[in-house]
């Protein structure tokens, strides 16, 4: 923004105007030509993207599998706003101080995204709420992210990714709800620099436009959104603009209100922009699905003040016991040992196979006080079969002289015997 506004009020007057020379007007040759390159280049982007995604998908399903990676949350009530998509819009804006958002991300140690989605979450429970229309499961949201800061740009014009987080607005404390989504957008961060959503943009611009165009009528005529597996309620977009006054021919920018796209099946779009020591939240939504823009505005305001009132009062010592709380809850079960099915105890001999290898429990002779069992150290396993093996394994050369030893003794013991019957017959 800054590149194309005045950093000082100052007005343009009496400056020469820029002299624009136009390119030439391009023969029916270069016309071909540019269209053959065109066309070997959308094949190959098609190509790779292909094999990229392809082999993405593969990776991040192993990574799930293996439960390297945490499956996001896709599967979202579905609400008002996941209907088809009108023609007609409506839009409404709520301007914060930016300070204040500060003020609660450094009290609960979280980031400014995640005040937004707080807030953001908290405004959809309000709204849904006051329409009988609030599920009970948790809402989710699309939050676009730039992948070219995190993965290095690798030369693709776009590198933009999105991950999939809870907006936990199922919980009512707004503590809970802002360190939960903490935690859950870090995990969602995670997979979104893992997942191959950012291949796919390669493949946009690779089919011809008749081809496109028949697709896009076929998934919007077939309303292809509801079926599909992934949903989610709303897309929520976060733009940190410049922290100082911008101008325009001497005019100073007051606020700045960005809109978005809606897709099929979202129905309502949000964009947090921040400049200048504001931020604003502006919704862009269908006209059917959210008739009442300006009483969202509301429910955005409302859930900005029990935010930072329920911070405010407090203490760092309740923050962090919410932390721990929610820490302990999402750690795993130990798991619980095996019961008989009869429901009998078990025997001594099922404890006894149970027990640690590097002691037995041994029940000793009761006394008058009663002795419990007392862990004694197991008896070491016989040598016997280490004894033949380490036998077995000597060399040729040590059996044959071993032989050669043997058959020595057995013929000194025969010389002795016939030497002593020898003796015995001239005594005789």
């Amino acid at each position: 923004m800054a590149a194309i506004h005045d950093l000082e009020p100052m007005v343009h007057d009496g400056e020469e105007e820029e002299i624009f020379e136009a390119e030439k007007l391009p023969t029916r040759n270069d016309l071909i030509m540019t269209s053959t390159q065109n066309y070997i280049g959308n094949i190959w982007n098609l190509t790779k993207g292909s094999y990229g995604l392809m082999n993405d998908i593969g990776k991040s399903a192993v990574k799930l599998a293996k439960g390297e990676l945490k499956a996001p949350p896709t599967s979202a009530p579905t609400t008002r706003f996941n209907n088809p998509v009108g023609p007609h819009r409506v839009i409404e804006s709520a301007v914060f101080s930016l300070d204040d958002f500060k003020a609660i991300k450094n009290k609960t140690g979280t980031k400014i995204n995640d005040v937004a989605l707080a807030v953001i979450g908290g405004a959809l429970r309000k709204y849904l709420d006051a329409h009988d229309e609030h599920p009970d499961k948790s809402l989710a949201a699309s939050v676009p992210i730039n992948m070219r800061t995190r993965t290095g740009d690798n030369g693709d014009a776009n590198q933009v990714g999105a991950i999939f987080a809870s907006l936990n607005s199922d919980i009512d404390n707004p503590i809970e709800r802002i360190l939960r989504i903490h935690k859950n957008t870090d995990e969602a961060k995670e997979f979104g620099e893992e997942a191959p959503l950012k291949d796919a943009l390669k493949l946009v611009g690779a089919l011809s436009p008749r081809v496109t165009k028949m697709l896009v009528n076929a998934y919007v005529d077939n309303k292809v959104t509801k079926h599909l597996p992934i949903k989610i309620n709303t897309v929520i977009s976060n733009v940190a603009g410049p922290n100082f006054p911008l101008y325009c021919s001497g005019a100073k920018l007051l606020n700045y209100h960005g809109v978005g796209v809606l897709t099929p099946g979202v129905g309502i779009f949000h964009l947090v922009f921040s400049y200048c020591g504001k931020l604003s939240v502006t919704i862009l939504a269908d006209r059917q699905m959210m008739p009442d823009p300006e009483f969202y505005r509301q429910c955005l305001e409302d859930s900005f003040a029990d935010l930072q009132t329920s911070v405010g009062n407090a203490s760092e010592e309740e923050i962090v016991a919410v932390k721990l709380k929610i820490d302990q809850e999402d750690e795993p079960a130990p798991k619980a040992l095996e019961k008989p099915e009869s429901g009998e105890s078990p025997s001594e001999e099922q404890q006894a196979e149970k027990a640690p290898k590097e002691g037995k429990l041994i029940k000793a002779a009761p006394n008058v006080a009663g002795d419990e069992p007392v862990a004694q150290d197991a008896p070491k396993p016989k040598r016997k079969v280490a004894a033949k093996r380490k036998a077995a394994a000597k060399p040729e050369s040590t059996k044959k002289t071993a032989a050669r030893r043997t058959k020595s003794a057995a013929k000194a013991s025969d010389s002795i015997v016939s030497e002593v019957i020898s003796e015995e017959k001239k005594v005789s």
